[in-house]
């Protein structure tokens, strides 16, 4: 942890690139080749950095009454989730109410805590902020640089003296609740490809764009989707490289015609897209029926993205008709996050129709959740 509460002490990572360009610079200043010409014809090098960027946005009620409350050492937000090709890093958010020491005793110190991992460590920058009513940036700050994440390991800020949020409680808070906001940049995998080239103007790469326009054009298609009287136009290929079930599927169908009777027309043109370019284009209205089609459909990676954003969305009102669905559907990383979000809003979701229709319906879940009730108060 930075006991100094100082993001930007930590240079490390900031520190390596510095050296890897000093040293490339030497290379180049020792070498008396020419690059205009060594550059058409020789061996060359492209790295490949995945950047993963997320939002987390956290409402905690009656903050002031926890200020008041001293043994309420730290508020833990639910956990929310990156994604790299090589790992799936969880997180969380931090509040600590009277600082996290004497030295700090006056502030409300804010966190940014890695849960847990596969890899050892991981880099990222982020940027903390308080929104204010209307969704709107009242107060941020910014880690200066990348920072070393290892597991259970975090970053953060002093944040805000306690005084001044209470004075300016008006601006900065709604109905008593502090909305708090944190961006983020992992540093993913980074892959080296040595290759030897005549030249170095590689054309665009267009294959997401070309695959999305392919969607489209309805040219050179071998199979028609038909639900509700609606005809999608695709490729048989495609879809069976891509999804286990269409694979199977087309074993057994060999027409050119095929009608699909589990899904509603908005949502197999979603499964399409994500199928065609990796990303499906609208999850608006859409996501819960999406995602149960990603289950049938065996996409994983749908399915994922689905949940990620059903996550963002979580409010009180739905949160019991959601733990219901993730339960329905094995959705552990949904169900999970909801538990969480459960917790930290107790009072106000228990109130909720929902959760009485939960508790009449899924008892089970009644069980899950008292328990959850029982280690969030641990962590305080």
């Amino acid at each position: 942890m930075d006991t100094n509460g100082q993001p930007g002490a930590c240079n490390s990572s900031a520190a390596v690139v510095e050296i890897l360009a000093e040293k490339g610079n030497e290379r180049q200043a020792g070498s008396s080749t020419n690059l205009s010409t060594s550059a058409k014809e020789g061996n060359f090098c492209l790295t490949d950095t995945n950047i993963i960027k997320t939002t987390f946005m956290w409402t905690i009620d009656d903050i002031t009454g926890i200020f008041g409350n001293n043994f309420v050492k730290a508020i833990v937000s639910s956990l929310f989730y990156t994604r790299t090709e090589t790992d799936n890093i969880e997180w969380s958010l931090r509040v600590y109410s009277h600082g996290i020491d004497d030295a700090l005793k006056n502030f409300l110190s804010l966190y940014l805590f890695m849960e847990n991992c596969t890899k050892p460590q991981h880099y990222a920058n982020f940027r903390f902020g308080i929104l204010k009513k209307g969704r709107r940036e009242a107060r941020s700050v910014t880690s200066k640089n990348v920072c070393l994440f290892q597991k259970r390991g975090d970053w953060g800020e002093k944040f805000l003296r306690r005084d001044q949020l209470l004075q300016k409680a008006g601006a900065l808070l709604s109905n008593g609740q502090l909305t708090l906001f944190c961006e983020m940049m992992v540093i993913g995998d980074v892959a080296n490809r040595p290759t030897q080239t005549s030249r170095l103007n590689m054309p665009e790469f267009r294959l997401n764009r070309d695959f999305s326009q392919l969607i489209d054009s309805k040219k050179h298609h071998d199979v028609i989707l038909t639900v509700e009287g609606k005809e999608l136009q695709a490729h048989k290929a495609i879809l069976a490289t891509r999804s286990k079930a269409f694979f199977k599927l087309f074993e057994d169908h060999t027409g050119t015609r095929v009608e699909i009777g589990d899904v509603k027309p908005e949502v197999l043109s979603e499964i399409l897209c994500f199928i065609y370019t990796g990303h499906p284009r609208k999850l608006e209205g859409v996501a819960v029926d999406l995602s149960v089609a990603a289950i049938k459909y065996e996409l994983e990676g749908l399915e994922v993205i689905c949940e990620e954003f059903l996550c963002r969305g979580l409010t009180v009102d739905n949160a019991a008709s959601f733990l219901i669905y993730a339960d329905n559907y094995s959705a552990s990383n949904l169900k999970t996050h909801e538990l969480n979000f459960i917790c930290l809003h107790k009072v106000a979701v228990v109130e909720t129709i929902g959760w009485k229709i939960m508790a009449l319906t899924h008892h089970h879940l009644l069980d899950e959740a008292f328990r959850a009730f029982a280690l969030c108060s641990t962590n305080y």
